[in-house]
């Protein structure tokens, strides 16, 4: 089975916040949507203190505590299948215990290998949390392969909702993505489950973008 764990608290909320603005230029360049606590000054110019004053002030446990709820229902029926998909990837990093990190701010979803994954909860309904995890888990299975091919970041977005689309029967919504991100699709539909060959050939478009 696929261990999971949560995480949350007003030490962590301060430091996803700070996370989120040490990479806001990124954000903004690549059109991502972003929450943050209320400042009095402007995200570019607030001090740490002002950081700790404003988390502080708009923390509560309870829709963590929500959250946590409904993503332990969820996994336990969705973990078999993620234990599928990760032992048909030709590639794939093999997950057996993963950290669900919860926030209110940054981003909606992020990673950092080898397991740890970080959901904002920010206008989310918690019985639809599990989506996030799932996307989650399969940047982390092949995130080993899109680092040693650099891949793209759009590429890299698109192959993942390709896999989820794929093995989840098209139950779940794909993201809007620039449309030359949408080159790789021919490709996985010839090489999948060959992430290896994927991501090769997935380099190579890069040229030519």
């Amino acid at each position: 089975m696929i261990s999971i764990e949560f995480e949350y608290g007003l030490d962590s909320e301060v430091q996803r916040v700070q996370n989120t603005l040490d990479d806001l230029k990124w954000l903004k360049e690549n059109k991502y949507r972003y929450s943050l606590p209320v400042f009095q000054s402007e995200p570019e110019k607030v001090s740490n203190e002002e950081i700790q004053n404003s988390v502080k002030k708009e923390y509560s446990t309870v829709e963590f505590k929500i959250a946590e709820e409904a993503v332990r229902s969820a996994w336990e029926e969705k973990w078999t299948k993620i234990e599928k998909i990760q032992n048909t990837i030709i590639g794939a990093d093999k997950l057996d215990h993963i950290k669900i990190v919860f926030t209110r701010y940054g981003t909606g979803g992020s990673y950092r290998i080898p397991n740890r994954i970080v959901i904002n909860l920010q206008g989310k309904i918690p019985e639809y949390l599990i989506k996030t995890v799932i996307h989650e888990c399969i940047h982390l299975m092949i995130e080993n392969l899109i680092l040693k091919n650099k891949v793209a970041h759009w590429h890299k977005e698109r192959i993942v909702d390709l896999i989820m689309d794929r093995e989840f029967e098209s139950a779940f919504k794909m993201q809007n993505v620039p449309d030359f991100a949408k080159n790789i699709d021919s490709i996985f539909k010839e090489f999948y489950p060959d992430m290896i060959s994927i991501t090769e050939k997935a380099s190579k478009l890069m040229s030519v973008i």
